[in-house]
């Protein structure tokens, strides 16, 4: 059958109107008037804390930041990349998601850690899936010093620097146990500090000047730091498939997704029909300050709009929910930003 001239130039005009739609929707621009509107509101009210925020448009690459060039205490937004870390030997046949690993009471972590609040002894054997999921789901520090012992510390910074991210801007050094005690004046870890009554009485027992100038201390160092531009820049690649192979990129995706710290963050802030992948950090708060509260992830919106969002607040002198709150209206902002 012949085509009509006239109806093959309609066809053609109504296939060039649709791929312009497509096309201004794949060159949308994140709305960063919007964005510095919002962000400086809500940096006004961040209560004496220093707050960091990283935003890149993963479709088209437009970013903005806030702070994006200074560094930030990651807390236990650390196990993110530990986990591609441990990932990346799976992928290459070093370990096994299935591969059982031994526990015992010497291996148990300070808190927060429900393995070590619920470990019966005298050892227990948990797989390495097990052990990521509860480091990313469950922000387990016991599960997240046991798969770091177990490929090495220096093993995270080493893949980072293989993938591509500049270590001088996101770097892993420390376990749970050194890090926290470090951060709280403590010391060196004792394995009864895995209990909340005798951690709790050894903290009391830091004479208040010691942790004051330990806090200080921890603000000030570049180990287990991140800024919101390097932060972006991993869950950019992570998205792409650049850290880890089509397989386990779609597992940590998974087990990110099912994350139950921070529904109050970032997650609170999205459109309903919204989804979140992300990772969460946070100190406790001593003399009236919290060194972190963190989130970083993943957001997708309900229009297909999807966004790498990397949220850092340091040194705040606010209630929990007041912190939570400002991490939520950085999602608010992102989200009104990207509706187009």
């Amino acid at each position: 059958m012949k085509i009509k001239p006239s109806t093959l130039v309609l066809a053609l005009s109504i296939m060039s109107i649709m791929s312009l739609g497509l096309a201004d929707k794949a060159e949308a621009k994140l709305d960063k008037e919007v964005l510095q509107s919002r962000l400086e509101k809500i940096d006004q009210q961040a209560s004496f804390g220093r707050l960091g925020v990283g935003v890149r448009d993963l479709a088209t690459g437009d970013e903005f930041f806030l702070r994006g060039d200074q560094r930030f205490p990651m807390q236990s937004v650390f196990k993110l990349p530990l986990a591609m870390a441990v990932l990346d030997q799976v992928q290459n046949k070093h370990l096994y998601l299935k591969d059982k690993l031994k526990i015992t009471a010497d291996d148990l972590s300070i808190q927060h850690s429900p393995l070590a609040e619920n470990f019966k002894g005298p050892e227990e054997f948990f797989t390495i899936a097990q052990l990521i999921e509860a480091a990313i789901c469950q922000s387990d520090n016991t599960a997240a010093d046991v798969l770091m012992k177990k490929i090495g510390k220096e093993s995270v910074n080493k893949y980072l620097k293989a993938k591509g991210i500049d270590t001088a801007f996101l770097r892993v050094d420390r376990l749970e146990s050194e890090l926290q005690t470090d951060w709280l004046g403590l010391g060196t870890f004792k394995k009864e500090w895995a209990r909340t009554e005798p951690l709790q009485a050894a903290i009391l027992a830091v004479p208040a000047e010691k942790r004051v100038q330990a806090i200080k201390a921890y603000q000030d160092d570049e180990r287990d730091t991140a800024t919101p531009g390097a932060m972006v820049d991993l869950l950019a690649k992570f998205d792409r498939g650049e850290m880890l192979n089509h397989t386990y990129t779609d597992y940590l995706r998974t087990v990110l997704l099912n994350c139950k710290t921070g529904k109050n963050r970032l997650f609170k802030g999205l459109p309903r029909g919204s989804t979140l992948a992300h990772k969460t950090g946070t100190s406790g708060t001593y003399l009236g300050l919290c060194s972190a509260t963190n989130d970083v992830g993943i957001a997708t919106l309900p229009n297909g709009n999807k966004a790498a969002i990397a949220v850092f607040l340091s040194g705040a002198q606010a209630t929990a929910k007041k912190r939570e709150d400002i991490i939520e209206q950085v999602a608010q902002a992102v989200s009104l930003a990207m509706r187009n």
